[in-house]
């Protein structure tokens, strides 16, 4: 699915529901493309930033490569995964009529990177949730989920990359709703081994 934005030369591919990424050949910004939180330049001593921001009913909106859940209003949030030092956060947005826009802010991850070195044998991956557990009960739309894998493992949340350290540790953040909801953990090994593992947990909110 393609769209083409009026007057400009700017072009989103979209495939599948809404899962695609965005392609432009002139990168144009809007005041009306709001970022809300976080400011530009601002520090964070953890891993995982919350974006909210602003932009037009029936927008669809990605934020680092990554699809940002819209309200009917056009409010976005998302959560990212950040490493220590400089951070590029890019929201890119596009209207109902096709017009593509973007805005870029830096963040800066005050804390230090794991740099634990583990030496894993081919055939060991494995995927260990440290939180949340199974069955869990959560207040929050947001939930994080953390655990560990094999080093050089990529690691996606319910289709989404996760964030992975040198020593194999992930972290990702994913939206729920109110009542049961599975999280999918799926890895993949720097051999191509594959697995996967799906807890539960339970939105009360």
């Amino acid at each position: 699915m393609n769209f083409q934005g009026k007057e400009t030369s700017e072009t989103i591919t979209v495939t599948g529901d809404f899962g695609g990424t965005v392609e432009k050949s002139d990168k144009k910004t809007s005041s009306n493309l709001i970022i809300d939180e976080p400011e530009d330049g601002e520090k964070f001593k953890k891993s995982i930033v919350t974006v909210r921001g602003r932009y037009i009913q029936g927008a669809f909106v990605q934020v680092n490569g990554n699809n940002a859940m819209v309200e009917s209003d056009g409010t976005f949030i998302t959560a990212i995964g950040i490493h220590s030092g400089e951070n590029k956060i890019l929201v890119q947005a596009v209207s109902p009529s096709g017009e593509v826009l973007e805005k870029e802010i830096s963040v800066f991850g005050n804390f230090k990177d794991q740099s634990l070195r583990i030496q894993e044998k081919k055939g060991s991956l494995m995927i260990d949730v440290k939180s949340p557990a199974d069955g869990e009960k959560v207040k929050n739309m947001i939930v994080t989920v953390r655990g560990k894998t094999s080093r050089n493992a990529i690691v996606k949340v319910n289709g989404t990359n996760a964030m992975v350290e040198s020593d194999g540790s992930f972290i990702a953040a994913v939206y729920i709703e109110s009542g049961p909801n599975d999280i999918t953990i799926e890895a993949e090994g720097d051999d191509g081994e594959k697995m996967e593992k799906t807890i539960s947990v339970i939105g009360s909110f």
